[in-house]
C-alpha cells in the first residue's frame, strides 16, 4: 500500500493556492508555475496520482538539464 496525491484533486481544491515545494524531483522543489505544469501534463497523459508520474519525462518536460 502506497500513498498517493490525487493531482485533479489538487488541480481542483488549490488553484489559488501556491504550490511551491508541493512537489519535488531529487531535491528540487518545483516551483508554483513548474508544479501546475507538470500536473497538467500529467493529467493530460492520463496520469491521475502523482506516484504514476516519470520524473525523467517530468524534468525534461520542463527542460532541466542534469
Amino acid at each position: 500500500m502506497h500513498l498517493r496525491t490525487n493531482l485533479r484533486g489538487i488541480r481542483n481544491n488549490f488553484g489559488d493556492e501556491n504550490l511551491s515545494g508541493w512537489f519535488s524531483i531529487g531535491g528540487r522543489d518545483l516551483s508554483d508555475a513548474e508544479a501546475r505544469k507538470m500536473i497538467e501534463y500529467a493529467l493530460e497523459h492520463g496520469i491521475e496520482y502523482d506516484c504514476d508520474i516519470d520524473a525523467g519525462e517530468i524534468k525534461e518536460y520542463l527542460g532541466w538539464k542534469d
